[in-house]
C-alpha cells in the first residue's frame, strides 16, 4: 500500500492544520505494509526519511489545481490523505467517476459554510463572495469525492452530516487531534527561565480572525490597567497581514488611552515547540475566548505543559478534567475580564502539566488504521 501525504502546509506557520499535518508525520509507524511519501513545498524538508516529492504551487491558488493533480497522479499510490479541504477539483472529478487513488480529506471545521463573511475572513466583500463560492464548491465535490472523510471533532462530523445525504454517512470518522508538546521537560518555574523575569502577561496563540474574539483580551487587559494592574499580553502567530492589522488597531487605541507609556502589548511571530511549551507554561493565564472552533487544539497544548487556561467551550476541553482554577470556561467579555483579574490575585499559584489529554500518537494510530480499512476495501472490489 503506498500513501501520498499533501504535507505542503506542515508546520506552526500554518496554525492548526500545520500543526495536524506534523503529527501525522511524526507519528508514522514503521510498517512492511505501507509505504509513505509526501508532497512538500520546494526546498521544503520533513522528517523520517519519507520520500518527498517537490510540488510548486501554494495551496488556494489556480495553479495547484493542475500541478497538484498532475503530481497526484504521477505518484501512481493507491491512497491520497489531503488532510484539509483543499483538494483539487480535478480529483474529486475523477474520484466521481471511479478514477485515481482512494482520496481521504480531513476536514477541522467549515466555518465559512456555517457562520459565513464576519465571522470567518477579513477580506473584502467582493472578494470574499468569490472565495466563499469557490469555497462551498470544492468542500461538496470533496465530501461526496472522498472514500472517509475525517473529523477532528463531533462537533465538525455533525457539520459534514448537513451537507451529505445520510446514505454517505458512514463516510465520516471522528478522530480528534492530540497534543505533542508533552514530548519537552517541564519548564523550570524557577529563576533557572529567563522568562521568570518578565512581568506577568495573557498569552494567546494563533490567527487574529474576528471570531477570535481577541477584542476581549484587550478590553479585560485595559480594564486592568485602570486599576493600576502591570499585567502584559504576548502573542504568538504568524505575522499574516489581519494580525498586523489587528494589533496596529489596538496599539493605536492603546495609545490613546495611555499616552506617554510603553505599550504592553507584544506580538513574537513563530516560535519553536520548546519556547511555545516555555510560554504555556510561564503565562498568568492562556486565553482563548473563540466564538468558534472545529476542534481548537491550543487550550489542550497550555494544559499539557502545565499552564492555565481561560477558554471559551469549544470541543477538544470536552471531558477534560483539570486541577482546581487550572481552567475555566468564559463565555462572555465581563466573564473573561473578571477571570483574569482572578487570576492575577491567585497569580503565584503554579500548576503541574496535564497528564490527561488527547495524544497524537493516538490520532495517528486511528488515521493509519483507516489508510488500511480504505485499502482493503479498494482491493476486495477489484
Amino acid at each position: 500500500m503506498i500513501v501520498l501525504i499533501d504535507a505542503r502546509m506542515m508546520g506552526p506557520e500554518q496554525r492548526g492544520i500545520g500543526r495536524y499535518i506534523e503529527g501525522i508525520i511524526a507519528n508514522i509507524p514503521a510498517s512492511d505494509r505501507m509505504i509513505v511519501r509526501a508532497l512538500v513545498r520546494p526546498g521544503q524538508r520533513i522528517p523520517g526519511g519519507i520520500t518527498m516529492i517537490p510540488v510548486d504551487a501554494r495551496w488556494y491558488t489556480f495553479k495547484e489545481q493542475w500541478v497538484v493533480l498532475r503530481a497526484i497522479l504521477a505518484a501512481r499510490v493507491d491512497i491520497v490523505h489531503i488532510p484539509h479541504f483543499n483538494v483539487p477539483v480535478g480529483l474529486s472529478l475523477l474520484r466521481l467517476c471511479g478514477i485515481g487513488p482512494k482520496l481521504i480529506v480531513t476536514i477541522h471545521d467549515l466555518i465559512l459554510i456555517q457562520q459565513p463573511r464576519e465571522q470567518a475572513t477579513t477580506l473584502p466583500p467582493i472578494l470574499w463572495h468569490f472565495k466563499y463560492l469557490a469555497y462551498r464548491l470544492t468542500v461538496r465535490l470533496v465530501l461526496r469525492a472522498a472514500g472517509a472523510v475525517i473529523a477532528v471533532s463531533e462537533k465538525t462530523a455533525d457539520e459534514v452530516r448537513s451537507l451529505l445525504p445520510k446514505r454517505l454517512h458512514g463516510k465520516i470518522n471522528t478522530i480528534p487531534e492530540g497534543v505533542s508538546l508533552h514530548r519537552y521537560d517541564p519548564c523550570p518555574l524557577d529563576d533557572q527561565c529567563p522568562l521568570k523575569k518578565e512581568p506577568p502577561y495573557l498569552l494567546t496563540v494563533g490567527s487574529c480572525y474576528p471570531h477570535k474574539n481577541l477584542d476581549w483580551v484587550f478590553e479585560a487587559l485595559m480594564a486592568l490597567r485602570e486599576k493600576g494592574i502591570n499585567l502584559h499580553w504576548v502573542h504568538i502567530g504568524l505575522p499574516e497581514p489581519s494580525s498586523e492589522h489587528f494589533f496596529r488597531t489596538i496599539t493605536a487605541q492603546e495609545r490613546q488611552r495611555f499616552p506617554n507609556q510603553e505599550s504592553r502589548i507584544h506580538t513574537l511571530g513563530i516560535v519553536s515547540d520548546r519556547q511555545l511549551c516555555a510560554r504555556y507554561a510561564h503565562a498568568m493565564a492562556f486565553v482563548y475566548p473563540s466564538r468558534s472552533e472545529g476542534y481548537g487544539l491550543p487550550p489542550l497544548e497550555a494544559l499539557a505543559c502545565g499552564g492555565r487556561v481561560l477558554s471559551s467551550a469549544i470541543p477538544s476541553l470536552e471531558g477534560i478534567v483539570a486541577a482546581p482554577g487550572q481552567l475555566r470556561i468564559v463565555q462572555t467579555r465581563e466573564q473573561l475580564t473578571e477571570a483574569v483579574e482572578g487570576c492575577w490575585h491567585d497569580r503565584s499559584t503554579r500548576y503541574e502539566p496535564l497528564q490527561r489529554v488527547p495524544r497524537f500518537e493516538q490520532a495517528t494510530q486511528e488515521t493509519h488504521q483507516l489508510y488500511q480499512d480504505i485499502y482493503s476495501l479498494s482491493k476486495r472490489h477489484l
